[in-house]
C-alpha cells in the first residue's frame, strides 16, 4: 500500500512498505487472537481485524499518522487481506467482559470508572468481519446510552461532544469493506447460510 507518514520522503521505500513478522510467516501454522471490546479514535471500533492487520505487520503508523491522513478504512482490510494473514487467523476470542466505549484504545487508569463498563460477555468467532460488526453494535447502543455519538459520526470535523476526538473521523466503515473483500460476513443478521446464535450473552458466530 503506497502510503507514507505524511511529511516524510515519498521516495524512501522503507516508509511506504510493510512487512509481515517472522513469528506469522514462519513460526505459527495457525493462530488464535483475543481482541478486546473496544472503541478507538481513529478505526471506529478495534477488534479481530484490526488486530489482524496491525498486529501482524510493521509500519502501522502511517493509517493514521495524523488527524487528517487517518486511512484505516484501507489499511486495515488490505493488510488483513493479505493470504498468510487471512489463512492464519483460525479463531477470534473477544473479551468483552470488560468494554470500552469512548477513549480507546487505552482506557486510561484515570478514565477507566469513566468511560469503561462492565459488559460480561465472551464471543467466539471463526469470521472476524461478523465479529467486528457485533462489536460495532455493542459500542454504539452503549455509546448511544451515554447520550454520544454512533462512532462512525465520531471526530474532530465531525460531532465531538467531549472535545476528545483526535482525528477528523473515525472509520468503522473498515468492517464493511474487509467483507466486500470476502473476509467474512459483514450483514450477520441475515444468516446467509450461517449460524449466528446469542445465548446468555454468549456469541458464536
Amino acid at each position: 500500500m503506497d502510503l507514507i507518514p505524511f511529511g516524510d520522503d515519498p521516495k524512501d521505500d522503507r516508509l511506504y512498505r510493510s512487512h509481515l513478522g517472522k513469528l506469522v510467516t514462519r513460526t505459527l501454522n495457525k493462530i488464535v487472537a483475543i481482541p478486546v471490546l473496544k472503541d478507538h479514535g481513529s478505526a471506529g471500533v478495534t477488534g479481530a481485524l484490526k488486530n489482524m492487520s496491525h498486529g501482524s505487520v510493521n509500519n502501522v503508523d502511517r493509517s493514521h499518522h495524523t488527524p487528517f491522513t487517518n486511512v484505516c478504512n484501507q489499511f486495515i482490510p488490505q493488510m488483513a487481506s493479505h493470504p498468510v494473514i487471512r489463512d492464519k487467523f483460525v479463531l477470534q476470542i473477544m473479551d468483552g467482559i470488560r468494554g470500552v466505549y469512548q477513549g480507546g484504545p487505552f482506557a486510561r487508569a484515570r478514565e477507566r470508572g469513566k468511560y469503561t463498563w462492565e459488559y460480561n460477555a465472551m464471543l467466539f468467532a471463526t469470521d472476524p468481519v461478523a465479529l467486528d460488526h457485533v462489536e460495532w453494535d455493542i459500542v454504539d447502543a452503549k455509546r448511544k446510552a451515554q447520550n454520544l455519538p454512533p462512532v462512525a459520526a465520531a471526530g474532530k470535523a465531525a460531532l465531538d461532544p467531549l472535545q476528545r476526538e483526535g482525528f477528523d473521523v473515525r472509520q468503522p466503515q473498515h468492517i464493511a469493506l474487509a467483507g466486500a473483500l470476502g473476509l467474512g460476513l459483514f450483514d450477520y443478521k441475515s444468516n446467509k447460510g450461517r449460524r449466528h446464535s446469542i445465548d446468555h450473552k454468549t456469541l458464536t458466530v
